[in-house]
């Protein structure tokens, strides 16, 4: 039986938080060659995001700012949880 909180995850899109992606980052070598330069260029990556969406989230002044476009004007709700269901 699945409980509230896994049915909650069931309508968003995980991405890695954005402390991990800079560990990541900075400690495997090639990470940033697929996964971007940094959080900004690996949101825009991971949700293939292109166009004036790509470009809001490219220019967003911080990522808090970028997460906050990417769930109220792209309409991607977004978790740091990974869950296999």
């Amino acid at each position: 039986m699945t409980d509230n909180k896994n049915l909650n995850l069931i309508n968003k899109r995980y991405i890695m938080d954005e402390n991990l992606f800079q560990s990541l980052a900075s400690n495997v070598n090639g990470f940033t060659n697929v996964n971007g330069n940094n959080y900004l260029e690996h949101i825009v990556l991971i949700f293939k995001l292109d166009g004036e969406n790509k470009k809001k989230i490219l220019e967003a002044p911080s990522i808090k700012e970028a997460k906050h476009i990417l769930e109220t004007q792209i309409k991607i709700n977004i978790t740091h949880e990974y869950y296999i269901f």
